[in-house]
């Protein structure tokens, strides 16, 4: 009985530490550069570049930093990570949406982005047990 509670009470610290991030660490892997390919507003979709001639792109740092560009202006924010749900602010934005699998749904006044990391790397099994 003791043992499995044990295994349970490992398995919990696991999930916990999983399932909630104050912004990454070094070794997260959801660290890196999210570029908005395209834009959902209204029930259409379109290219991201009908709304940013230049691009948008969201660069998540270690500690919870992050580096917002937007049509070549570049800014400082911050970002949080519960599970799935993602928040960033900074640069004049303060916005929620997902993240999962290297793929950022971000919700802006309505508009939700869709951004991609195009070397995002999942997790191993033997990674996460570590």
């Amino acid at each position: 009985m003791k043992k499995i509670l044990s295994l349970m009470l490992a398995a919990l610290l696991l999930l916990s530490f999983a399932g909630c991030s104050s912004g990454g660490d070094e070794n997260d892997p959801n660290l890196g550069v999210y570029t908005a390919k395209t834009a959902e507003y209204s029930g259409f979709t379109v290219d991201v570049d009908q709304f940013f001639e230049q691009g948008f792109s969201i660069e998540l740092k270690s500690g919870g930093k992050c580096k917002l560009t937007a049509d070549g202006e570049t800014a400082s924010g911050k970002w949080t990570l519960e599970g799935t749900k993602f928040h960033v602010n900074g640069g004049g934005i303060d916005c929620d949406g997902t993240l999962e699998n290297g793929v950022i749904r971000l919700d802006y006044d309505g508009v939700v982005f869709n951004m991609i990391n195009e070397d995002y790397v999942a997790p191993t099994a033997e990674a996460i047990l570590r």
